[in-house]
């Protein structure tokens, strides 16, 4: 019989932004442990799935670096960091609110739900679709 490496599979939850700082500590003990290139599944939500869809964006190039803490930190840790600290997204969501009730007026269906998801499209995401994480 084969020896294999065990896989590992990770769960994301839910708690804003502070359960994705959370989940960047659990991401950096595992790359210590020099363990991220077994990661081979993410199940996340809620605040979870901000940190778990802006990661696994980026996961191959944190691979091809070497898969270690510094590549972690160079291709997720630092940028996402960087993006909640010097930027308010609530702030940005709410100075877009009202010039959004005139989008309303054309489209009914225009909610401060598809307006705060632009705003994590456009922030975190680069406007990547589901369809373009990886597998």
């Amino acid at each position: 019989m084969p020896v294999t490496s065990p896989r590992i599979a990770l769960a994301f939850s839910g708690g804003g932004f502070r359960a994705s700082l959370f989940h960047l500590g659990v991401l950096r003990a595992i790359a210590e442990l020099g363990w991220l290139p077994r990661v081979d599944v993410l199940s996340t939500v809620s605040g979870g799935s901000v940190i778990g869809a802006f990661a696994t964006l980026r996961w191959a190039k944190v691979i091809e670096a070497g898969g270690d803490v510094q590549a972690l930190e160079q291709y997720i840790i630092h940028p996402f960091v960087e993006l909640i600290t010097k930027r308010s997204f609530i702030r940005e969501w709410t100075f877009r609110v009202l010039p959004s009730i005139r989008k309303k007026l054309y489209a009914p269906d225009y909610t401060r739900t598809k307006l705060a998801a632009e705003r994590f499209d456009s922030v975190f995401y680069d406007k990547a679709s589901c369809s373009q994480l990886p597998q």
